[in-house]
């Protein structure tokens, strides 16, 4: 990345993706395991928890 660019934009784009990626886990989820809708939480929060940990360990680097 050019240290002259703004990284907001790349940021929404990532946490964009991410949604996405936590819809499709969670649609798949509640198909594949309708007898424990939990697990569907599971997946699908786990695509946004893993954008979260990257961005706080950026933001707690020195």
């Amino acid at each position: 990345m050019d240290p002259d660019r703004e990284p907001r934009k790349y940021r929404i784009g990532t946490w964009a993706v991410a949604a996405v990626a936590a819809a499709v886990n969670f649609w798949y989820g509640l198909e594949a395991y309708a007898a424990h809708p939990w697990v569907a939480f599971v997946l699908g929060s786990s695509s946004l928890f893993a954008i979260y940990i990257r961005g706080a360990r950026r933001a707690s680097a020195p």
